[in-house]
């Protein structure tokens, strides 16, 4: 995939853990059919082509990046997910460097991060991408009640769900994941 992004690439060590190794994983699996991308910019344009054997979704609030978005591209938020989609419509969201940048109060993640959870179906992961320095970490993600519905998601290239880059921002991929209920789980046991 490293050739895919050699017009449209963004230099930082972190994007190009994500670019070279999360990404292609991801786009790897039979299981994982439809992806929301959150964010587009200019350097996120030829994602599309990692995914292009997906469902491939875009979303972001600025109507101009659209043209850097899927042909399923949402103008929009996180935070109204479910006004686009069906419940447990996703395999897979990722939403890298919106903490900070966009989702800027507890109250907005606690709406966001539930919409990924209805709008994730069950074993569903969500990644989030997100920057440990105090100008970029508006609020703690431990403390988002919303969030703490997922449970930790261990990654396999990683061995972990918290991967912490040593970048001078100190980016982090947090890997979630969307539970069974046990109700669900019974069921699926007894027939």
């Amino acid at each position: 995939y490293t050739t895919l992004f050699r017009s449209a690439y963004l230099r930082t060590d972190d994007r190009t853990l994500l670019e070279e190794s999360i990404l292609p994983y991801f786009a790897d699996r039979p299981d994982l059919l439809r992806v929301l991308f959150v964010g587009c910019e200019w350097y996120t344009k030829l994602y599309k082509n990692i995914f292009n054997n997906k469902e491939y979704w875009t979303l972001d609030l600025d109507p101009f990046n659209a043209r850097y978005g899927s042909k399923k591209h949402i103008v929009g938020t996180l935070e109204t997910l479910d006004s686009y989609c069906n419940e447990n419509y996703f395999d897979l969201i990722i939403a890298n460097i919106i903490v900070g940048d966009g989702l800027n109060t507890k109250e907005a993640a606690e709406v966001a991060f539930q919409q990924c959870w209805l709008c994730l179906r069950h074993e569903g992961i969500l990644l989030l991408g997100w920057n440990d320095v105090p100008e970029f970490k508006p609020f703690c993600l431990e403390e988002i009640r919303s969030l703490k519905q997922f449970a930790p998601y261990i990654f396999p290239p990683f061995s972990t769900a918290r991967y912490s880059t040593q970048t001078e921002l100190k980016h982090v991929f947090s890997f979630f994941s969307k539970p069974v209920k046990f109700e669900q789980h019974q069921k699926a046991e007894a027939g």
